[in-house]
Formats: C-alpha cells, sequence, structure tokens
C-alpha cells in the first residue's frame, strides 16, 4: 500500500514499479487503475521502504537509490556498500529527520540521514 492509502505499488519479475490507484465502478465495485509506470530499474529489487514524513519517496535496495514519487525521478543514489545491500529500514526522528538504515553481504550496516 502506498503511504495515506493513496493506492498499490507492485513490483514486477522485470523490475518495474507499478503505481495503482482504485476506482469505484458505476457497480459499486472497485477496479485498479494504472497511474505510473517507473521502468528501467535494471537491478534485482530485495527491499523498498517509503522514506520522507509524508512518504513521497521510495527507497529501493540492491545499491540504495531514493526515487521522487512525485517525478518519479531518481533524487539519490546511496554509497557506503561494497557489496549487495540485503535490507533498508527508514525512520524519522522527533526533529523530522529521515534515517535510513542499510545491510549489506559486506557486513556494514550504515545510517544515512
Amino acid at each position: 500500500m502506498l503511504p495515506s492509502g493513496q493506492g498499490l505499488l507492485c513490483v514486477t519479475a522485470d523490475q518495474e514499479f507499478l503505481f495503482y490507484s482504485p476506482i469505484e465502478s458505476h457497480e459499486g465495485r472497485f477496479q485498479l487503475n494504472l497511474d505510473k509506470r517507473l521502468v528501467g530499474y535494471n537491478e534485482e529489487i530485495v527491499d523498498m521502504r517509503f522514506v520522507g514524513v509524508e512518504g513521497q519517496f521510495l527507497a529501493v535496495a540492491t545499491s540504495v537509490r531514493v526515487y521522487d514519487l512525485g517525478s518519479m525521478s531518481c533524487s539519490y543514489v546511496l554509497a557506503g556498500h561494497t557489496d549487495n545491500v540485503l535490507c533498508l529500514d527508514t525512520c524519522i526522528t522527533s526533529s523530522e529527520r529521515t534515517l535510513i538504515v542499510t545491510g549489506s553481504k559486506d557486513n556494514t550496516v550504515p545510517i544515512v540521514c
């Protein structure tokens, strides 16, 4: 689910991001409408998290890239690992700073602010 119940994010086997929103039909049924598509991610997606106070960014792991969901562009590429990233998590501090923590096959766990 997208933050604030805005819709659904799916990742396909060929590493595309598909963003769907629910639309109610005349019969009262809900259908999913494809709103956005992000193509061109060339690495296996092993983990992802929404980032930011309102979840306006998406952090994606094998190498860590942060996408702006509004523009669908890569805003940041996070460096620091020498091997594949296997997991990531995020949190927002009391001062509303976003932290991204990643774990990798290189046995390091950097924290990015």
